[in-house]
This record gives C-alpha cells, structure tokens and sequence, in this order.
C-alpha cells in the first residue's frame, strides 16, 4: 500500500484477436519513491500470450539496493510460477532505514537470489543468500550463508553457515508458520532445528563485553531442537575448553576455564565446571528443568560453587582471598535463594564498598527478588580501608533477606589500624556490629588514639552509634575541652588560634611552611603504615603467635610496636615500644578474674617525664575482654612501675 511517486515512460503493443491476444510492455520509473524508499530506475520488459506471461528484464536501482530479474508466471491461480532475481546491498543497514524510515544498529553486505515457484494459490519461495561483515551492534561476523525455503505452511534452512572470526557455526532446520497473521504454529506442528559449533572462541563475543575485557575458550558441540511449537524438547551437550577471562574491574585473569552443558528434554545439566583464579580453584556443578517453557513459574534450578583460596582483586570492591561453599536454587513457583558459607582471608576492603551515603538511594531498576542466606567469617589479615581509614578485623555476619531488602546480623572486632582526622590516629580498640533490625546500616564503637607534640598532648578519639549517624566524642591529656582539642589536631596552636593554649610559633606567626611539611608527612605516613607495616604486622604477628601485632610509624616522632601475647583465656602480656626521639619501651600483665574485673601491672622506661601514652579508657567505656582496653595510662618519671585495679560497674 505505499504511494508510488516518480516519472513513468511506458510503451505497450497489442495484436491479435478476442481472446487470443499478444501484449509487449516495456516500462520504465525514474526519480521516483515507494514508501520511505527513494527509487532512482525501474525497468520492466514483459509480454504476454494465451494465458502465460513472461518477464523478459527487470532491473531495480536503488541508493542502496540493485536487482535484476526475470521469469514467466501463469494467468490462472492454478498455473504456475517460474520467477527469479538477484540482487545486492553493500549496507543492509542504510537499506532498512531507506525502506522503512527506521534505524537499526546494523552494517554488511547482502547478496540473494530469490526463486518463486508453484502457483498464485500456493507460492513457494527459496533464497539463497550471503551475509559479509555483518555487524550486529558492535559484533562483526565475517560471513553468514545458508538457504531458505518458504511456502504457507514452514520455513527451512538449509546448509546455515555462521563463519566466525575463530570457529564456525552451523545451523539447519524447519519451523512451522501461519501467514495471516503471521506466527510460529499451530501449537501441535512439529519443529526441528540442528545447531553445531565447531571451534567456536569465545573472543568472538568480545565486543559484547564491557569496555576492557577480554575472554577467551574454544566452544564445541551441538544441539537439536525437537518436538512441537507447543512442547519444544532441546537435547544434546556443549563444551568449554581452555577458558579464560579478564574484566575492567577484576584485575586477576580467570585462566583454564571448562565446564559441560548438556541438555536432555526439558532439563539441563552443568557438569565439570572448573576455573583457576589467582592461585585458587572454582568449581560449580548445577541442573535446572522447565517442564513448560511457556510459564517461568515451572523453573527450578540448583547451582553449586565451590572455592578453594582463590585470589580475587576487584579493586572497586574487594581484594582478598576465599574459601568456602554457595549455592543458588529454585523450586517451582517459589522465590530463589542463595545460601552458603564464606570465609575471607588476606583481604582489602573499600570502605565505600560497605558503607557509602553518596550511592543513589534509589536504584532506577531494581534487583531480582533473591533470598540471601551466606555465612561470611573474615580471618587474617582483613582490613577495610578509604582515603582516610585502615582498619584490620575479624569476626562473622550472616546475610540475610533478600536482594532489595538485606540485613545483616552479627559483628567484627578490630585488630588495629589507623583513623585520619585532622591527623592519623591508631585504632586501640573497636567493634562493629550489626542488627537485622538496622538492615545493613552498622553500629560502631572504636577508640583511637594520636599525639599531639608541642605542646605534648595525647588525644583520645571515640566513636559510637550507628554508621549513618556516628557520635564523636574526644578526650585528652593534659585535659582539654573538645574546641580546644579540634584546635590543636588542626595545628592552629601554631598560629595561637586555641583559646587556653599557649602559641608554639617562634613568633606568633603562621608557618605555611611548617603546616605542609605535616600534612605531607601524615600523608608519607599513612601510604607507609598501609602498604608495607599494616600486612607486616599480620603476618609477622601470625608466624609469631602474638594475638594482635602493630606495627606504627610516624615521622616525626618514629617507628614503634605493639603487641598482644595471650597465655590462657584470662592472661595478655602487652609490650609496648617506640624508637623515636623521646624512645619509650613497656611491658604490661593484664589478668581479667571475671567480667568485670581487670588487674594491670606494668613498668616503663621512658626518655621524657611525660608521654608514655595509651587511650584513655573510662569505666562506663571500658571493654575488659579485650586486652587492649586494659591499656598503659599516662605517666609520670622516666621509669618506675603502676598497679591498677579497674571495676566496671554493672
């Protein structure tokens, strides 16, 4: 039905006599449109005799399509047709858009030769055809060719060629069809369809891939498709061999990937999965049927992985090690779940992975609706860390909910680290816990400690209440109220900016000078102390059998150790040393008879008669199970030895 516009020149003859007539027609359009598309010639040559006409040329000249034809065709609807023609495309995707006014993402050649036979009342069409460099999006396939047969009742494929850039695809078979309207049916026609894939790598989809990824792995096997349009059955097995794969955001290779996937009926297996990751193992192995490929709600499926250390480096989400079980199921009509127990070791964490109040509140499309039931327990050496945090921990949390509505229950306690606020400050103690209730919102409570020279002043941070809403307290010696503190983390005493400390500048004058060699040295400072001291600190206290070793640095004062040896459940020896200019060394026996009882004996040395430093711990704040809440206070003499008995008050 769409308009026909041009210039037409048209010759016609008739001879003969009623009704045996002879027609010649020579006819020709130029500078014309048929719908969207524009039509630069069209050429028919045809005549007629009796009841049979034949067509002696076409030729059909397009921007982007030409064709030429010819053939004979009955008069009847009974009589048949004997019609063909050629013709080529170098864009099939300009000559979509020149037809139908519509863009597609696609680019190639085309070159078909159609053939029409039977009669008016039955047609039967054949193509054959050839596809070169066909894009799809971003996909490019070299060559794609085959056969195609058309009548009112199927559709064929014969001798389907998918030439890749690596492997070959082959593809045949029969699909029924009902014209008007046009569908995939009845419901009780038999369909059949064969695909082969014979080397095929899996690099040629890497295009498809995020920008910086790569893949890898050779593909072989077939698959057939049987029964009817209403009860489709898939049978046969396809394997993946020598796999391996790199993302823009996985920075570890996934090397010597295989894995086995066979089809029987309405159900599938997955057998032999295997993949190395960073020195470790993935194995999976799973089934899922679904009886009725036209209702989702018959799916079930069951996925098992497992991981045996294998290193993963996310760099925007985790580094680290894992061991450990999961699973993914499904029964029919029911919600899936996954399941399983996780153990991290060796690990970075971004903070903002956890915990970040810029993530968009609400995500435009929402995730599945999955269960979530994972054990994760974090060992050694797992810390969290941020521009301005590094803190190590341990502990377990249980995943629970669902996707769009997690919760997390339990808590980690903190084996060390350091807090930048102002300056650094060494996390003493610290615990971070979780409530169903809360989601996955934590609440902390930490204490961390920095010191503060000239004036000499130890500073005591502490954190508490949930992530979303943390209260900082601070506390100091000599005591100092919390403007005052503030004022002298940010070293405005050098400028006598701190009302009720005294100016420590030469002058009264501000130094630029002096307040970015801190800045530059508190950033020296942190870089040292996370990259080279923090994982020293884990694994030389591991090999040594310390409970918790830290290892500290600050250049302006120098390198220091703390470490923690357990004897018993109730016991800790805490040795304490700095080698800076004012070096101070200490050793301290915490026993803890109860609950709520804690016994500190401890002698110093030190070359100052002021500094030896540790948090300060309040009763209501004190923590007895933990050795380092029983810490060294503030005191006076350069040696000498303190006896403390610390009560919490229930």
């Amino acid at each position: 039905d769409a308009p026909v516009t041009g210039y037409l020149d048209a010759d016609t003859a008739v001879r003969g006599h009623v009704p045996n007539l002879t027609t010649a027609t020579t006819a020709s359009l130029r500078d014309g449109t048929a719908g969207h598309m524009q039509i630069s010639r069209l050429r028919i040559a045809a005549a007629t005799a009796a009841d049979r006409g034949t067509i002696t040329s076409v030729i059909l000249e397009t921007p982007f399509f030409t064709a030429t034809g010819s053939g004979s065709f009955g008069v009847g609807t009974n009589q048949s047709l004997d019609l063909s023609a050629h013709g080529t495309a170098p864009d099939i995707g300009a000559l979509l858009r020149s037809a139908t006014g519509q863009v597609a993402d696609l680019g190639g050649a085309l070159d078909t030769t159609l053939r029409i036979a039977g009669t008016r009342a039955q047609p039967r069409l054949s193509d054959e055809f050839t596809l070169s460099s066909l894009r799809v999006s971003k996909l490019t396939i070299p060559r794609v060719s085959g056969q195609l047969a058309l009548d009112q009742h199927s559709i064929e494929l014969h001798n389907g060629e998918i030439d890749l850039q690596r492997g070959q695809a082959k593809l045949a078979g029969r699909l029924p069809v009902q014209l008007s309207p046009f569908a995939i049916g009845p419901a009780d026609a038999p369909v059949s369809l064969a695909l082969t894939a014979e080397g095929v790598d899996v690099s040629n989809a890497t295009a498809l891939l995020p920008k910086g990824a790569r893949a890898t792995g050779r593909v072989d096997g077939s698959v057939a498709l049987s029964g009817t349009v209403g009860a489709p059955r898939i049978t046969g097995a396809l394997a993946l061999a020598n796999g391996t794969f790199v993302g823009p955001s996985e920075s570890v290779p996934i090397t010597n990937g295989s894995a086995r996937l066979t089809f029987t009926g309405t159900a599938a297996q997955l057998r032999n999965a295997h993949a190395n990751v960073g020195g470790g193992t993935i194995d999976a192995a799973g089934a899922a049927s679904m009886p009725n490929v036209y209702n989702p709600q018959t799916l079930a499926f069951r996925l098992d992985a497992k991981a045996h250390h294998p290193r993963i480096d996310a760099p925007a989400y985790f580094k680290g090690r894992i061991d450990g079980a999961v699973s993914a199921v499904r029964s029919p009509g029911q919600q899936p779940m996954v399941a399983g127990n996780l153990a991290v070791s060796d690990a970075r964490i971004p903070l903002s992975a956890l915990f970040n109040p810029n993530a968009q509140r609400q995500p435009q499309q929402p995730p599945p609706e999955v269960g979530l039931n994972l054990a994760l327990a974090f060992g050694k050496d797992v810390r969290i860390q941020s521009p301005n945090v590094d803190i190590g921990g341990e502990g377990a949390v249980i995943v629970g909910g669902t996707t769009r509505a997690p919760s997390l229950d339990g808590s980690f306690t903190s084996t060390g680290g350091t807090v930048s606020f102002f300056r650094e400050f060494r996390l003493e103690n610290g615990s971070v816990a979780f409530d169903p209730s809360s989601g996955i919102i934590p609440t902390i409570d930490a204490v961390a400690a920095t010191r503060v020279t000239n004036p000499d002043t130890d500073i005591t941070l502490h954190v508490t209440g949930p992530a979303t809403g943390m209260n900082v307290e601070f506390s100091s010696e000599p005591a100092y109220d919390r403007e005052q503190i503030l004022g002298l983390l940010a070293g405005a005493q050098g400028i006598g900016a701190v009302p009720g400390v005294a100016s420590t500048g030469e002058s009264g004058n501000f130094s630029a000078a002096a307040t970015t060699q801190q800045l530059a040295l508190s950033g020296v400072n942190q870089v040292f102390t996370r990259n080279l001291l923090e994982p020293l600190s884990s694994a030389l206290g591991s090999s040594l059998g310390f409970q918790n070793l830290q290892l500290f640095n600050d250049l302006s004062s120098g390198f220091g150790a703390n470490a923690v040896k357990a004897f018993g459940k109730d016991v800790d020896l805490v040795a304490s040393e700095s080698f800076g200019i004012a070096k101070r060394d200490s050793f301290a026996l915490n026993v803890r008879p109860n609950d709520a009882t804690a016994i500190e004996l401890m002698v110093y040395d030190q070359q100052q008669t002021q500094g030896l430093a540790a948090p300060e711990s309040s009763i209501a704040g004190l923590d007895l199970a933990d050795p380092s809440a029983a810490s060294l206070q503030l005191m006076t003499g350069t040696n000498g030895f303190a006896l403390s008995l610390k009560r919490a008050l229930r």
